[in-house]
């Protein structure tokens, strides 16, 4: 298995929507419009290629200085457990030791381990607001 990883660019995006519709990712990848904006907006992007197809994916929020937001880690299922997603990780966080970086991920994703053993630890200080909640409340008035 000869993977290459390297940063994505825009000429990858379509490739890289359709290598996410394959593996379920459906309503966040299928309006082409919007991902492209997502990705665009996204200050780090890393695929891994076999063969000149892409295997992987990852994408991050970051200032580049202090804190990254880890938003997305997409194998292919033929490439999971051979050390695809953790290159993915290592070439995305890079060696700076001055940034954390946070993820989400679901309690029955079985990823937990995966991501302790590149050295993440469950925090008990952060906070969320899903996008399922809908807008902030808005200002109570003063009465």
């Amino acid at each position: 298995m000869d993977i290459q990883i390297r940063p994505a660019l825009e000429s990858d995006f379509e490739e890289i929507r359709q290598f996410l519709l394959t593996l379920g990712y459906g309503s966040r990848v299928e309006d082409p419009f919007r991902f492209y904006r997502m990705l665009n907006n996204s200050t780090r992007k890393i695929i891994a290629l076999e063969s000149g197809v892409i295997v992987g994916f990852v994408r991050a929020l970051s200032d580049n200085i202090s804190n990254g937001l880890i938003s997305m880690l997409a194998v292919s299922n033929e490439n999971r457990k051979n050390g695809v997603g953790t290159q993915l990780i290592e070439h995305l966080i890079g060696e700076d030791p001055h940034i954390t970086w946070i993820l989400r991920i679901k309690e029955d994703s079985g990823l937990e381990k995966f991501y302790k053993n590149l050295g993440f630890q469950v925090s008990s200080i952060t906070l969320e607001k899903d996008r399922s909640i809908g807008p902030l409340p808005k200002k109570l008035s003063k009465s």
